[in-house]
Formats: C-alpha cells, structure tokens, sequence
C-alpha cells in the first residue's frame, strides 16, 4: 500500500479492513476474556430460582386462567464453582405443602459434597423459606 493509500485509508477510520495494517491486523485480536472469575479459596455459590417448564403456563397462572397447582414447576439450582447447573420438579412452591424443594437442594450439596458453601435466591418468599429450610 503507498503512503498516499496508507493515509487515505487512516483517514476513512481503517475501513475497510486491510491486512497489510498493524493498526487493522492488531484491532482484530481477540482480548483476554473478562470472566467472572473464581477466586482460589472463595466460598462456590449454589444460586436457586423457580421456572415454569412452559413459558405459556407463567402467562396462564398470572392471568387466573390456571391454577398454580395445576401447572408443573421447576427449580433450577446453578454451581459457580463447577459450573453444574441443577433440575428438579416440584409440585408446588415453598415448604408449607411438603420438603420437596428442600430435599432437592440437600440432594444437590450432598452430590457436590463442599465442606462449605454459600447458598442464594432471589426476595420469592416462597423460595426463601425453600434455601432456609436446607439450613435446619
């Protein structure tokens, strides 16, 4: 590339791409990747929230035309550790109509078997009560 294309090209902003630029070739390069790092020692995080298996069902329940008993619901649980991400069927939300979301999250750190851990969820009161109740 002349100078005179060389400039006309710095002046267009590098457009289009030249692979006989430094300036193009080096914008090109892939950065480090800016993940959210574990840190070595730090507590692994098991996170909890609720889905619905059906986005329609949500929908439905929020509009009264299904009962929330009538729908089937999930809770998701995710490892930050390991990265291993967790399933269960539940019937119903909460502890008051039996320990099964309270079973699925001892069964999820048994599995994992951390000698500690920290365990989150969202303000879903129902949900709180669920990650509570694991800490009995």
């Amino acid at each position: 590339m002349t100078v005179p294309q060389f400039d006309e090209h710095c002046a267009t902003g590098h457009l289009p791409y030249r692979s006989n630029c430094d300036s193009c070739v080096s914008g090109m390069g892939k950065e480090d990747a800016h993940r959210k790092g574990h840190e070595k020692g730090a507590l692994s995080e098991l996170a909890y929230d609720y889905a619905y298996v059906n986005v329609k069902d949500e929908e439905r329940v929020k509009r009264g035309e299904k009962k929330p008993e009538d729908v089937t619901r999930l809770l998701i649980g995710k490892d930050s550790e390991s990265g291993s991400h967790f399933c269960h069927f539940i019937p119903r939300k909460g502890v008051s109509h039996g320990d099964h979301g309270v079973d699925a999250i001892n069964e999820d750190i048994r599995r994992l078997a951390y000698k500690r851990l920290i365990c989150k969820c969202d303000k879903e009161r129902s949900l709180v009560k669920c990650v509570k109740g694991d800490a009995k």
